[in-house]
C-alpha cells in the first residue's frame, strides 16, 4: 500500500524509485517515473543501480502485436529486513520484506546473565528459519555496548544496523502506515521521551524533566513512576509517603489511583503543549503502560491538540525497527 507521507520521508531518488516499485507490482519506468514524479533519466539510473543491488529484477513483456518489449520490473523477494526490540522482559523480533510485509516473528525471554549479543543472535536464528538473509537490521533496544552490538550483528549477517528507541520504532511505524509527517510520537514509561520525524532530522528527545513527570515521595527518596503497575505497587507500599511531586515543587496530595490519573492527564496534556511547541507536528501519537483506551479518552476530552493512541505491543516494535532500518539503510 502506498503511503504519501513516508514517500515524503524518503529524501533520496533511488530510495523514492525503489518504495514506488515495492508498492507496485510488474511496473514499467513509465509507471515508476509517474508515481514517484522522477525525470526519466532519473528512473533509468536508479532502476540500474537497483538491479546492479540486487534489490529489484527486470524482465521483458511482449506488446500485442509484435512492438518492442517493454521492461517490467518488481522487488526482489529474496531480500528482507530484521527488527528487535526488547519489552517486559522479553525479545520480540520480526522480518519484514521490502514492501513491509511480516515473513516471521519470533520472541524469546533471554536467560539471566545472558550477553545481549547472544540472545539476538540466537532469536535471529530462528527468525532466519523462515526468512531470508537480512540486508538492514533495526535494533531498539538499550544496551551498554551498543557499538559492539551494531560490529557483531553487521560481522554476522553483513547487514546495516540502524539503532534507535522503541518511541523513534512507534513513529516510523505510524509514517510507513500513512500517518500524516511530519510526526511525533510520545511514549510514557518510567520517563517521558517523543520521538520527532520531520524534514530537518529524525530524532527522540527525553521530555522528563521538561515536563515535570509525575513522581512519587517515599521512605527511598523521589521516584518517577509513570507505569500502571509502578504506580500501583507504590501506592500499596508502606513507605509511601503520600505525596505526588507536580509543578516546581508544588506537592499535591494523592492517596488513590483516581487522584494520581487525575494529576497524570495534567502532565500528560503539559507533554502535549510542549511537543506542539517543539516542532509543530501534523500529528502527534501516544502510548504507554498507562494509557488504556479509557484514559486516552480522557486525555483528549481536556488535550486541546487532537491525538492518537498507539498500542506500543512489543510485536509493533520490531516491525517498527525493522522499517526504519529499511527507511534508512535500503531506501536510500
Amino acid at each position: 500500500m502506498f503511503s504519501q507521507s513516508y514517500f515524503d520521508l524518503i529524501s533520496a531518488k533511488r530510495g523514492k524509485a525503489l518504495y514506488a516499485i515495492v508498492c507496485g507490482e510488474r511496473m514499467t519506468k513509465l509507471d515508476v517515473k509517474e508515481r514517484a514524479g522522477l525525470s526519466m533519466s532519473t528512473v533509468i539510473a536508479a532502476v540500474g543501480s537497483l538491479r546492479a543491488a540486487g534489490l529489484v529484477t527486470v524482465a521483458e513483456r511482449r506488446v500485442p502485436g509484435g512492438g518492442k518489449p517493454h521492461s517490467v520490473i518488481d522487488a526482489a523477494t529474496d531480500k528482507c529486513v530484521f527488527g528487535i526490540s526488547y519489552k517486559a522482559g522479553k525479545l520480540y523480533a520480526a522480518a519484514l520484506d521490502l514492501g513491509g510485509r511480516v515473513l516471521s516473528r519470533r520472541t524469546m525471554t533471554p536467560s539471566e546473565g545472558a550477553s545481549a549479543e547472544v540472545a539476538i543472535t540466537t532469536l535471529f536464528s530462528r527468525l532466519s528459519e523462515s526468512a531470508p538473509k537480512p540486508i538492514a537490521i533495526g535494533v531498539a533496544l538499550t544496551y551498554a555496548d551498543r557499538d559492539g552490538l551494531v560490529r557483531a550483528l553487521s560481522e554476522e549477517y553483513g547487514a546495516s544496523v540502524t539503532c534507535l528507541t522503541n518511541t523513534q520504532s512507534v513513529a516510523y511505524r505510524a509514517v510507513w502506515q500513512g500517518g500524516n509527517y511530519p510526526l511525533a510520537v510520545i511514549g510514557i514509561g518510567r520517563r517521558v521521551k517523543c520521538a520527532f520525524l520531520d524534514e530537518r532530522c529524525r530524532r527522540v528527545a527525553d521530555l522528563s524533566d521538561l515536563t515535570l513527570a509525575p513522581a512519587f515521595s517515599s521512605e527511598r527518596g523521589i521516584a518517577s513512576l509513570l507505569s500502571a503497575p509502578c504506580v500501583e505497587r507504590t501506592l500499596f507500599d508502606r513507605s509511601y509517603g503520600g505525596h505526588y511531586l507536580y509543578d516546581k515543587g508544588d506537592f499535591s496530595e494523592c492517596r488513590d489511583l483516581s487522584d494520581y490519573s487525575r494529576l497524570l492527564v495534567q502532565a500528560i496534556v503539559g507533554t502535549v503543549g510542549a511537543v506542539q511547541a517543539l516542532s509543530d507536528p501534523k500529528e502527534i501519537r501516544l502510548f504507554g503502560d498507562y494509557i488504556t483506551r479509557g484514559f486516552f479518552d480522557r486525555i483528549s476530552e481536556v488535550c486541546p491538540v487532537p491525538l492518537l493512541r498507539e498500542e506500543g505491543d512489543g510485536e509493533g516494535f520490531a516491525c517498527g525497527a525493522a522499517i526504519a532500518a529499511m527507511t534508512e539503510c535500503v531506501f536510500v
